[in-house]
């Protein structure tokens, strides 16, 4: 009997105390009258971001590697597929370069996508200072292990400034063959402005999420950014949000008057998307649809 209280004390000391953050305001913004008939709703846009796509490997890697050699406060770097090959070494080194710097640098690679990337490999990243997370590594013992549940985002900020997103992971599928990659097609997008923020919260979320090491908040963004364009994040974390992208795809598609274009590796539209897309057809809106014309996956 008198064990119980100080076996009690030990499990409260071993549970991590709980992190709260300062939630993201849902203010309204009034859209331009052009924009006002795609948004869904008119909460949680970012005012003032400026967003630059960018092409293939060739364009989106220059301009990762050049933010990356250049951050002077943080990285966090998310992607499904982190390849141990040229590609991989190139960002290997400059992070590694930019650890040792004494910049925190964080990232997350998904355990199924990344397969067959060397545990040697990451070790020097580690060694050099980087924390590093495989998401969900692939452990059929481990108690609710799902393997189907894997990260496929593709996020970099850096210094909480400059943000990338878009279908580029990083090995040599992606990389031009004037760097001695394959030269698979894909397109990608650098952001600044206050858009940049809701990211990092959300890798933060990702990351703590996984398992890593909490480090502190970063403060919600308040003003408009010096860009010209209004963004707002979609994710889908969150089970009641798993449709938030389709409903934001049908949105926008039967919203369309004049055209409609869409770029997609994995082009697989349900029922409902298929007639959006006849129904936007049928009232004269001009469709194209890039797709693939040999795809990696064989379903598709």
């Amino acid at each position: 009997m008198t064990q119980a209280p100080r076996k009690r004390s030990r499990l409260r000391d071993a549970i991590p105390e709980r992190i709260v953050d300062a939630p993201s305001r849902a203010i309204a913004v009034q859209l331009p009258d052009p924009l006002q008939p795609y948004a869904r709703t008119v909460t949680k846009w970012r005012i003032g971001c400026e967003v630059t796509v960018l092409r293939d490997g060739g364009q989106t890697y220059r301009a990762m590697l050049e933010a990356i050699v250049n951050a002077k406060e943080s990285i966090v770097l998310e992607t499904y597929i982190l390849a141990g090959d040229s590609t991989g070494d190139r960002f290997k080194i400059a992070l590694v370069e930019r650890a040792k710097a004494g910049i925190p640098i964080r990232i997350i690679y998904d355990a199924v996508g990344s397969f067959g990337l060397s545990a040697a490999w990451v070790d020097d990243l580690r060694a050099a200072g980087c924390e590093v997370i495989d998401f969900n590594p692939i452990a059929p013992w481990r108690a609710r292990f799902r393997l189907s549940h894997r990260d496929h985002r593709k996020i970099l900020v850096v210094d909480n400034e400059i943000g990338f997103t878009g279908g580029l992971n990083i090995s040599n599928d992606y990389a031009s063959v004037e760097d001695g990659g394959v030269g698979w097609h894909d397109m990608h997008c650098r952001v600044t402005g206050p858009i940049v923020t809701d990211m990092a919260r959300l890798f933060r979320r990702s990351w703590i999420r996984a398992g890593g090491r909490a480090y502190a908040p970063i403060p919600p963004t308040s003003g408009a950014g010096n860009g010209d364009s209004f963004v707002r994040l979609l994710e889908n974390t969150k089970r009641r949000h798993r449709t938030t992208f389709r409903r934001a795809y049908l949105h926008v598609i039967r919203a369309a008057r004049r055209s409609i274009r869409i770029e997609n590796a994995y082009f697989l539209p349900d029922r409902g998307l298929r007639r959006a897309l006849i129904q936007a057809v049928a009232r004269g809106v001009d469709v194209q649809v890039i797709v693939p014309g040999r795809s990696d996956v064989k379903l598709v």
